[in-house]
């Protein structure tokens, strides 16, 4: 808009004597009150104010912003309620306040965050691409289809009780665009239930050349824009997912993607979403507990490196790692140890400004990664909340049990739920 505002003061200021000013509405409030100046409704968080009788340039500057020309014929002959934008008293002057449409009730990125991981609940990962979906969904013998998909991201959302333990829910790019039977969007209904909506922003990854195999997450092109429309339509807030493999990284693809979570969580900030940066460690593989921990460090440190060069505002991200765990074909480790391990890792790389760690499942069983997470609370020396941001480990049970036939979609909930409630209490 400011752009927009200076290339027509250079076009028109020239020949027809316009000039344009950024102020508060209070500098000129008793002008505003006594009807010296009019006030007119424009796009976006503006208002513009100019005399009750404008000259023709500001009328042509009014006529090129405002959705219907004010005064003469067929126009607005009478200026909104006076609340914005102003004019000192030139008649060819007009004031631009941007300041007085901004809303004073919507929590900060740092309170969002707090929201999303604190009070004993975690997050729903319900954000498995088109592909992904539908491949569980015929492995649960459910036809794939866009249908499909959206009944059962419907079940999840509404089971009744949800919010007790989920504080927010991460959706796919399709289903963020669906309706309830209801006829409710999927992030209003969200809302209104008492859970955050999200939204997955990456779209995959793809080898990076010549590093053996080693991944690089996309989907930064476009990205603003897409985050523009996803913050219009309620998301409060994202996740992007780096993807790290023992035998495959280094500190070069370390770091190419952690510059790609930094960019991704400046722009996510810059349009008042929170952004979850995940980098996750694979656990496949029969790698050890210390091939894990030395990943892991790796990873974040790089990370937060980037983080910190991109200018993120740490108290507005949530952080969304593995926990440091033997491969899945190795031998496992006690909960005790993985809390350890894990605690160590996350006390040298993650700085205390951090709000809050949401940790991923990562295939691992629903029993042993809630335990991981229990003893991992119980140490008091850590800085940051801790909970759950899990998917398959909440999830898999419902699916199954629902099976596509409307008559299972309490017990699936009820299942949903008992997997939840068991999460969120490894967080008390």
């Amino acid at each position: 808009m400011a752009a927009y505002v200076r290339k027509l003061e250079r076009r028109w200021l020239p020949r027809q004597g316009l000039g344009v000013t950024l102020v508060h509405e209070e500098e000129v409030r008793e002008q505003l009150d006594s009807g010296e100046l009019a006030s007119y409704a424009v796009p976006g968080p503006w208002h513009l104010c100019t005399t009750s009788e404008p000259t023709a340039a500001t009328r042509l500057f009014l006529a090129h912003v405002c959705e219907e020309q004010p005064g003469g014929s067929g126009g607005i002959s009478h200026p909104r309620s006076p609340e914005g934008v102003n004019t000192r008293s030139g008649p060819g002057h007009i004031l631009v306040d941007m300041t007085t449409t901004t809303r004073t009730n919507v929590p900060t990125l740092a309170e969002t965050a707090q929201r999303m991981t604190g009070g004993g609940r975690g997050i729903l990962a319900a954000d498995e691409s088109i592909k992904t979906m539908s491949a569980r969904l015929e492995q649960a013998g459910v036809p794939a289809s866009a249908t499909a998909r959206r009944d059962y991201r419907e079940l999840l959302l509404t089971a009744d009780g949800l919010s007790e333990s989920v504080s927010g829910i991460i959706l796919a790019d399709e289903t963020f665009g669906q309706q309830l039977d209801d006829g409710r969007s999927f992030p209003d209904a969200a809302r209104e239930l008492g859970i955050l909506p999200g939204i997955k922003v990456d779209t995959g990854t793809t080898p990076l050349p010549g590093q053996g195999g080693a991944l690089i997450t996309e989907g930064l092109d476009g990205l603003g824009a897409r985050l523009a429309s996803y913050a219009e339509r309620g998301a409060a807030f994202a996740k992007w997912r780096a993807v790290f493999d023992v035998p495959t990284i280094t500190p070069y693809t370390a770091a190419v993607n952690g510059h790609a979570l930094a960019r991704y969580a400046a722009l996510c900030q810059e349009h008042g979403i929170v952004p979850i940066v995940e980098p996750e460690v694979l656990c496949t593989g029969d790698h050890d507990l210390a091939a894990s921990a030395q990943v892991t460090r790796l990873a974040l440190g790089s990370v937060f490196a980037e983080l910190d060069q991109a200018g993120v505002d740490l108290t507005g991200i949530v952080l969304k790692p593995n926990f440091v765990t033997p491969g899945l074909a190795a031998s496992p480790a006690t909960a005790q140890t993985v809390a350890a391990a894990t605690f160590e890792v996350l006390r040298d790389t993650v700085p205390s400004a951090v709000p809050g760690i949401a940790f991923l499942s990562g295939g691992n069983a629903t029993a042993d990664v809630c335990e991981f997470l229990s003893e991992l609370n119980a140490i008091p020396e850590r800085p940051w909340q801790v909970t759950f941001s899990f998917g398959r480990a909440l999830v898999s049970d419902a699916l199954r049990i629902w099976a596509g036939d409307t008559v299972n979609v309490p017990a699936a909930q009820k299942a949903l739920l008992d997997n939840c409630r068991s999460a969120a209490n490894a967080t008390r």
